[in-house]
Parts: C-alpha cells; sequence; structure tokens
C-alpha cells in the first residue's frame, strides 16, 4: 500500500493544531496497521504548501506552509503542523500532543535589497 494525499484543510492560520492532530491520528493508525501485517511502501502528507484547488479556490488550506497568495513573492511559511511533522520523521516517533517550545510563529517580514 503507497499512502498517497493524506490530509486536513483548514481556512487560514499558522496553529492549526487540528491538522497536527489528524495527522498524528492516522500516522498511529498506520502504524497499527504495519503491526498487523500490512505492507505498506510509502505515505505521503498532503500537502507541503497550500495550493489551489478546482472548486475552493485558495480558501481550503492544505499545506504544512502557508502560502501568501496575495503576495509577489508568495512568501511561503512554516505552520505548526509542519513542525510537528518534521519532529515525527526525525526521531521516527509520533508524541501526543508535542508542540514545540519557544517557537514564535509568524509570518515573515519582507526584506528589500
Amino acid at each position: 500500500m503507497f499512502i498517497t494525499e493524506n490530509g486536513w484543510s483548514t481556512k487560514t492560520g499558522l496553529w492549526d493544531r487540528s491538522r497536527a492532530e489528524n495527522m498524528r491520528r492516522y500516522l498511529n493508525a498506520l502504524l497499527l496497521a504495519i503491526e498487523d501485517g500490512t505492507e505498506v511502501m510509502g505515505y505521503t502528507v498532503w500537502s507541503l504548501m497550500d495550493n489551489i484547488e478546482w472548486i475552493a479556490g485558495s480558501s481550503e488550506r492544505f499545506g504544512l506552509y502557508e502560502v501568501d497568495f496575495e503576495s509577489e513573492e508568495k512568501t511561503r511559511t512554516a505552520r505548526l503542523s509542519a513542525h510537528v511533522y518534521k519532529r515525527i520523521i526525525k526521531n521516527r516517533i509520533i508524541e501526543d500532543n508535542w508542540e514545540p517550545k519557544n517557537l514564535k510563529i509568524s509570518k515573515p517580514k519582507r526584506v528589500d535589497l
């Protein structure tokens, strides 16, 4: 089995706890399936960055990274879920309710050179 496009949409915002929690629950269920003998070849989260959906346009946000579609640069900013997923991948463990300490999630400021 190869899991593709597993994700959760939100309207907007960088503190996407619902997406992070959904990802944890899904990955825990996937681990249980593996323990029960299911052959899992891969998993991809949907999606790395916000995108344009055919029907909803940019109103539904699926990305681990928020994209500012109004800016010329289409600035991308890591959401809470990006930090959670990074930790899961790096440490190879799913920690319930883990959130980074002292993390200030804010949109980057534009720097003119």
